[in-house]
């Protein structure tokens, strides 16, 4: 995630506009046919309805959304900005991905798929994948809208479904720093898209992430100076379960004997 120098003021605010959100209702069906046979079907909110939800806490709060498009060396991406009137802002980019010779309606397809994305790990907002990235990947979905009890949940609630554990399993790919990782932790604890086992599992291989990042922190780490610093990690002592905790302090103990030895005779 990029961001201007101080966040705390965007902060503030966007917690304040947070407090005003809902799960938007998701309001169409979805039916793809898969390129490799079979299909499935899933019910997602879409983009507009997101925005209709969004953007009047936002703007009460000196906020706004905007996205650009951008040019990795990795492909396309779509940028999704929140800025504040105080000049403050975050952005994160979101890969806009099309198989080889994708048409307009493909290429569209992806973007709405990005900039759906982009708003939900922007705002923090519990959505489901978007009907139309579909189509970026060959397959034929048919759109359907959908009857809801009047709160915009249906009787079957989706819960593990497909599309949302997708896309709380890229959430933890994509996380790069402790901040990212702390976000996703945070929000897969609040969320009730998951059954408890589903969630069990995908905190697990969160943590199992946030080990592997704290031992190659440690394990890299050459001046013996700093290595209290990392074995005092608060992340590692306040996320991360006991096994994992217990192995990254002797991860920390192999370092620090490693950096202590004398050197080898030549």
């Amino acid at each position: 995630m990029l961001k201007s120098e101080s966040i705390a003021k965007l902060a503030e605010a966007l917690a304040k506009a947070q407090g005003a959100f809902v799960n938007p209702p998701r309001n169409r069906n979805v039916v793809v046919k898969m390129k490799a046979g079979g299909s499935y079907s899933f019910a997602y909110a879409t983009l507009d309805s997101i925005m209709e939800m969004v953007r009047k806490p936002l703007a009460e709060n000196g906020l706004a959304l905007i996205h650009s498009l951008g040019l990795y060396e990795t492909g396309p991406v779509c940028i999704a900005s929140l800025l504040h009137s105080s000049g403050e802002w975050v952005s994160t980019p979101i890969p806009v991905i099309v198989g080889p010779g994708a048409d307009a309606q493909q290429w569209g397809s992806a973007l709405t798929y990005a900039r759906r994305y982009g708003v939900s790990i922007l705002l923090g907002i519990a959505s489901d994948e978007d009907d139309d990235g579909n189509a970026s990947c060959g397959n034929a979905a048919t759109f359907g809208e959908r009857n809801t009890n009047g709160n915009g949940k249906t009787h079957a609630d989706d819960i593990d479904a497909k599309h949302v554990i997708d896309a709380a399993n890229e959430a933890i790919e994509s996380a790069n720093t402790w901040d990212d990782l702390i976000q996703v932790n945070d929000r897969l604890n609040a969320s009730d898209a998951f059954s408890d086992g589903v969630k069990a599992d995908l905190l697990n291989r969160l943590h199992s992430t946030m080990f592997l990042k704290a031992k190659t922190q440690i394990e890299a780490e050459t001046d013996p100076a700093k290595l209290p610093r990392l074995h005092a990690n608060t992340i590692i002592k306040d996320y991360l379960p006991t096994d994992l905790q217990s192995q990254a302090r002797e991860i920390y103990k192999t370092q620090r004997e490693k950096l202590q030895a004398p050197p080898a005779a030549a």
